[in-house]
């Protein structure tokens, strides 16, 4: 008999082993879990009121990140009010090292555990009657106050540990499926500004510990044989200290997969660069690894030694660099440009590193700051931190570097600092090229393609940073001066960044047209092969990826019509028939400003999962007919050089002749058919409305066929394979604050389509989720 349900809370952009882990050892033992997904804040009202209506006596958010802290906050809050009566108790980095601020700030915030959650989370759920048992737990006692119960142990035996729940459909790539796993846990290094070495010196025990090669071999070997063919590594160590260790761990590791028969597969890891090793790396290449995010971290050997980042020279980045691009591999890292202590010429010869090594995806930012980190403890006892435990700055000494970073932060925001950025866009080609050449085939004009395209954006990227730098050096006479240089940089950053979206776009389609070409002729099991095996339905969720490439989180995200949370205004009466009629009803023109409003709602709640279905991206208008309760009623999306105004369109004598003509469209005469097409095309664009009305009232396939086509070919609708699936989830939409039956046409441009369809198929092992500047 399963006992009362939990329910977990947190990111899932890619697998979120954190809760997966918890839920795995939960279900272990009899609980049933029910996991909610809450990517943004614009999941807010969902999460809040689908953990309203679980019934779980159990809540556990996964509070890691500062810079989503207020918004887990939020969904707490959020959450009571729509009537969710359970304990909710909060876990991860942040929640650990501010426990007891924030059972102070946020009453509906229960409990805090601090430590690894599996053990702690299932004492929990077994004791919620006496919160005094659980060890690891920070907890609110009934007169207020805050309670911290003796530390919990870190569990020194992985291989002990129930294994983790599967995201299900799994997330892929060129069709083909993803697991994120851990070989190990903690890290042996203590660098100043990270917060993992200072997590686990809060929560006491070993810091590092792996699990058996034979232990993950058999996890990996099960996931390989129901269909799994991409293994994401997110140790934080994936090397051991020493070099001929780690050879003999791979080697056994390699040993066990033979073992159990395991074959191609490709691999990501995380590397310091003093861990980058020929020899080693052509052997685990040869394995399988694809990918490695490289700790370079900085450019200068000031900024190194600033970081805390022992025994690490910019000589040590170079040459790992330099072995990774001599093995072909998909090398990525992240750049620390700034930090409290940084000067200009630190800056400048941080950009200098960047300019050396433009073949490399990468992106950059400050210093943050994490609490419990000794830079927070410098900060705070030199008295220059600034800010709360909801997100702490500073100021950098250097004025000139302060400024630099100030100009930096406004006028690349879109290029760089925003999660659908240029940046990541070069990350996630070169991910997915790497992949078409460990399972399919290259060519070598595609190759090039995406090297280029790296060595543009970065080069630009560097160009635009030297603006920066020469600007800060210069200093500006006044604020008028300053805001006019940010202004014209933004606009210079952002016009490119919109040509580089588009130029990505058509690569990433022949990336994925080149995949859905070879798999024919591979060995690869079909999509519909390894749909069986992973127990999924193939369409839209998973059949889709394999010709698209996308991470199938695009589609279990596709908006459904809100669901009746008692807090609805436009509700309708019980009797009312809301069925849609849509030839009978009128649908005047909606005003700009109605327009203006549907467009925010439609970009932020359905922008990113359209995106997910348009590719490659391109200029559209969408046309939509909402009823005064906010249900779409019909739908329809064009390309955006359709010209959709009333002067455009036919006369009275035209449209009784086009009547005609549309009527023998579904003539038994093929001939006749044809010649009708043909006299048709004469009409021009102006004859789009009317194929529209006969698409939307026939029930004739080969009139709906013949309409489709002379559509396309008048540049009307947009020619997409995807277009049924398109405006069928058009019509699924439901919008707020619509009181009248209005028809509203929004545009966007490919450069926003792009972007959304970045962010909606976001994955962080592919950026690592490197932090945007905070102030």
């Amino acid at each position: 008999m399963m006992k009362p349900q939990i329910a977990l809370v947190g990111a899932e952009c890619e697998e979120n082993l954190s809760l997966r882990y918890i839920r795995g050892t939960l279900e272990k033992n009899k609980f049933s879990v029910r996991q909610i997904v809450f990517n943004d804040k614009y999941d807010s009202d969902a999460a809040a009121a689908s953990l309203a209506s679980s019934n779980a006596t159990l809540a556990g958010f996964s509070m890691v990140f500062t810079y989503r802290a207020r918004e887990f906050a939020d969904l707490a809050i959020l959450s009571r009010k729509k009537g969710y009566s359970g304990h909710i108790c909060a876990g991860g980095h942040f929640a650990a090292f501010n426990a007891g601020q924030l059972l102070h700030d946020i009453p509906a915030i229960d409990s805090v555990i601090v430590g690894e959650g599996e053990l702690p989370f299932l004492e929990l759920a077994q004791n919620l009657e006496d919160l005094s048992k659980i060890s690891g737990l920070v907890w609110r006692s009934g007169d207020g106050t805050i309670i911290r119960n003796p530390p919990a142990e870190k569990p020194d035996n992985l291989d002990m540990l129930a294994l983790p729940s599967r995201k299900s459909p799994p997330d892929s790539f060129l069709g083909l499926p993803i697991a994120n796993m851990l070989t190990s846990r903690g890290c042996t290094h203590s660098c100043n500004f990270c917060s993992i070495s200072a997590w686990h010196k809060l929560c006491g025990g070993k810091r590092y510990r792996l699990r058996s090669t034979e232990n993950v071999a058999e996890e990996l070997s099960k996931l390989y044989h129901s269909g799994y063919r991409i293994f994401n590594f997110h140790d934080d160590i994936f090397f051991l200290p020493d070099r001929d260790e780690t050879f003999r761990r791979m080697n056994s590791l390699r040993k066990e997969l033979k073992k159990r028969k395991v074959g191609k597969i490709a691999f990501a890891v995380k590397s310091r660069p003093a861990c980058v090793d020929p020899e080693l790396f052509k052997f685990l290449k040869d394995m399988g690894m694809f990918r490695v995010f490289i700790g370079i971290e900085a450019g200068t050997d000031n900024s190194l030694s600033k970081l805390g980042r022992r025994n690490q020279t910019v000589s040590d980045n170079e040459k790992a660099l330099e072995i990774l691009n001599s093995l072909d591999l998909h090398a990525t890292f992240n750049l620390l440009l700034l930090n409290p202590d940084s000067t200009l010429e630190d800056l400048n010869g941080n950009i200098s590193f960047l300019r050396r090594f433009p073949d490399n995806p990468m992106n950059f930012c400050r210093t943050e700051v994490y609490s419990g980190t000794p830079l927070e403890t410098e900060l705070r006892r030199s008295g220059r931190l600034l800010g709360s435990h909801w997100g702490y700055g500073y100021k950098i000494k250097d004025p000139r570097a302060q400024l630099a970073f100030e100009l930096m932060r406004k006028a690349l925001h879109d290029r760089h600092f925003e999660m659908n950025n240029i940046h990541h866009t070069a990350m996630r080609l070169d991910f997915e090229h790497q992949l078409l050449m460990r399972f399919f085939k290259t060519t070598p004009g595609l190759r090039k393609s995406v090297k280029d395209f790296i060595r543009e954006v970065n080069l630009g990227t560097c160009s635009l940073l030297e603006e920066i730098s020469d600007a800060a050096e210069k200093g500006f006479k006044n604020e008028k001066e300053m805001e006019g240089f940010i202004d014209c940089l933004l606009r210079k950053s952002a016009a490119d960044s919109d040509r580089l979206f588009v130029k990505s776009s058509a690569i990433l389609a022949e990336i994925r047209s080149k995949a859905s070409e070879y798999r024919n002729s591979s060995s690869l099991p079909t999509p519909a092969k390894l749909a069986a095996s992973l127990g999924i339905v193939t369409g839209l969720a998973f059949g889709a990826s394999c010709t698209k490439g996308d991470s199938t989180q695009v589609f279990e995200m596709i908006a459904h019509p809100p669901q009746d949370t008692g807090n609805n205004t436009n509700q309708t009466k019980p009797n009312e028939d809301t069925s849609v009629k849509p030839a009978q009803k009128e649908f005047p023109s909606a005003s700009n400003e109605e327009t203006d409003k549907l467009r925010n709602q439609f970009t932020n709640q359905f922008l990113r999962n359209l995106a997910g279905l348009l590719q490659p991206a391109a200029d559209v208008q969408i046309e939509l007919k909402i009823t005064e309760v906010g249900k779409v009623a019909s739908a329809e999306i064009f390309k955006g050089d359709t010209d959709l105004s009333k002067d455009a369109l036919l006369t009275d004598k035209e449209k009784a002749q086009v009547t005609s003509l549309i009527a023998r469209l579904g003539s038994n005469s093929s001939d006749e058919r044809s010649k009708a097409v043909e006299e048709l095309k004469a009409y021009g664009s102006k004859l789009v409305p009317e194929l529209r009305n006969t698409l939307e009232s026939t029930k004739d396939p080969e009139v709906k066929f013949r309409c489709k086509e002379l559509m396309n070919t008048l540049g009307g609708v947009l020619a997409t394979t995807k277009h049924d699936e398109i405006v069928k989830y058009l019509k699924s939409l439901s919008f707020e604050g619509v009181d009248s039956s209005k028809t509203f046409l929004i545009k966007y441009s490919s450069a926003e389509i792009s972007r959304a369809n970045v962010r909606t198929r976001f994955n962080t092992h592919i950026c690592e989720m490197a932090p945007g500047p905070l102030d």
